[in-house]
């Protein structure tokens, strides 16, 4: 980062946090919003230059990651603006965890999405650019966040996507918790393999295209029985109107013997 752009966001961030709660929330999202069209305008360009992609890119998350850590307003601010523009946000049922998502531009048929975390924990804001998913992030959008609570503890199921290409797509639901201000991964998911972080699957998007809904939501999950269902997707990719079962026990989930 260039010297002169490091003094402008730092001199930014002494602005916010001298002003707290006062902070103009409205100026804060133009500024993001200005920074990703810069990735967009690059996308459409003819002469689309790759290092340029990947210099905007770093701003955008540099600048996106201060915000979240810094300003708590931003926790439950809508972004109405940023997501016209393409960036994506989900929120936990209990407005304590967020995830936002956007597509870099800098793959081709195969996607290459980042996305930023952002927490509160015991009135504190938090953001993690990079948390210890378990099995990796890379080039992962997320669409949905199911919460569940039990013991005095609080899980949040990820449901995450991949795009590898026209046709081949990937879906999966990643467990995290919030402890002692630090976003974890945990092992909630009991499999033939033993107790896993993640789940995930690889479908032919053209055996579920006529599905209304986008992003798709072939993750299901019901909170009044703590019941998660991932579809059983055939040798060829073909998703089918089937589930394989798993039940919270009060520890993780279990499969549901048939």
């Amino acid at each position: 980062m260039k010297p002169l752009m490091r003094i402008c966001i730092l001199l930014l961030l002494a602005t916010v946090n001298g002003y707290g709660q006062k902070v103009n929330m409205q100026k804060i999202e133009k500024d993001l919003v200005t920074a990703y069209k810069k990735i967009t305008d690059e996308r459409d360009s003819e002469a689309r230059d790759y290092d340029s992609l990947a210099k905007y890119n770093y701003d955008f998350a540099q600048k996106l990651s201060k915000y979240i850590s810094e300003v708590s307003p931003s926790l439950n601010y809508k972004f109405d603006s940023l997501q016209s523009v393409g960036v994506d946000l989900v929120m936990s049922d209990d407005g304590l965890f967020r995830i936002y998502s956007w597509d870099t531009w800098q793959g081709g048929s195969m996607h290459d999405y980042a996305s930023a975390f952002q927490y509160k924990f015991k009135g504190k804001v938090y953001a993690d650019a990079e948390p210890d998913t378990g099995e990796g992030n890379f080039g992962l959008f997320y669409s949905h966040i199911f919460t569940v609570k039990a013991n005095s503890k609080t899980y949040y199921l990820a449901v995450s996507n991949g795009v590898y290409s026209n046709k081949d797509r990937g879906q999966g639901i990643q467990a995290f918790t919030i402890e002692n201000g630090k976003l974890n991964n945990v092992k909630l998911f009991k499999t033939n393999s033993g107790l896993v972080n993640s789940i995930s699957f690889e479908f032919d998007f053209f055996s579920v295209v006529d599905r209304p809904e986008r992003p798709l939501k072939l993750i299901k999950y019901d909170g009044k029985t703590k019941t998660l269902y991932i579809p059983i997707v055939l040798e060829d990719g073909k998703v089918t109107r089937k589930f394989i079962t798993y039940r919270f026990n009060g520890k993780y989930f279990e499969r549901v013997k048939e």
